[in-house]
């Protein structure tokens, strides 16, 4: 039961992150995600990330 409801989740933030790549997208020059994480360059150059950082995927301290 609990892969299903991370399964769902990670599948609702997929679709938030494609809706607004679609509808942003003068913002981000760069996007890629993992499975329970997701990095993206913003057009004016800055880094952001987001998402779970069980092993250091998103920076470490």
């Amino acid at each position: 039961m609990k892969i299903i409801y991370s399964l769902k989740k990670q599948f609702l933030v997929y679709c938030f992150l494609l809706n607004s790549a679609f509808s942003f997208a003068q913002c981000w020059s760069q996007i890629s995600g993992g499975r329970t994480h997701t990095v993206a360059v913003k057009s004016d150059g800055t880094l952001w990330a987001w998402g779970r950082n069980d092993y250091g995927q998103l920076g470490d301290g």
